[in-house]
């Protein structure tokens, strides 16, 4: 009865392990690029300001809210992030290259003539 008992525990006991060891491997991911995720423009009340959401496959889009019309748009786009340079390609063919610093919860971006910060939601 006891080596019943025992086999069963270890088997529970392994599978338990392996759901935790998968359960971890999409935390590894994102912690791999911090970009990841959605940045709003740290911006006044009742002013235009924009967002980036950046996914994991390289893959991201801008959009401008245009707060006094309504008029919202969004540019899709493919990106690049390594050594603090964040390249990104619009679908148009449009191309930015930008440095950027990441402290928190909070990304600064320039292109050496201008700063933007923005906050990850």
């Amino acid at each position: 009865m006891k080596k019943e008992f025992y086999w069963i525990f270890t088997a529970i006991m392994a599978l338990m392990l392996s759901f935790g060891f998968a359960s971890c491997s999409e935390d590894d991911e994102e912690d791999d690029n911090p970009i990841v995720g959605t940045w709003i423009m740290q911006h006044q009340p009742n002013t235009d300001y924009d967002s980036y959401v950046f996914q994991r496959d390289g893959t991201g889009s801008m959009t401008i809210y245009r707060v006094s019309s309504g008029n919202n748009s969004t540019y899709p786009f493919t990106y690049s992030y390594g050594d603090n340079i964040l390249s990104i390609v619009y679908n148009d063919g449009d191309r930015e290259m930008w440095r950027v610093t990441l402290t928190g919860k909070t990304m600064t971006m320039t292109d050496g003539e201008y700063l933007y910060s923005y906050q990850k939601q």
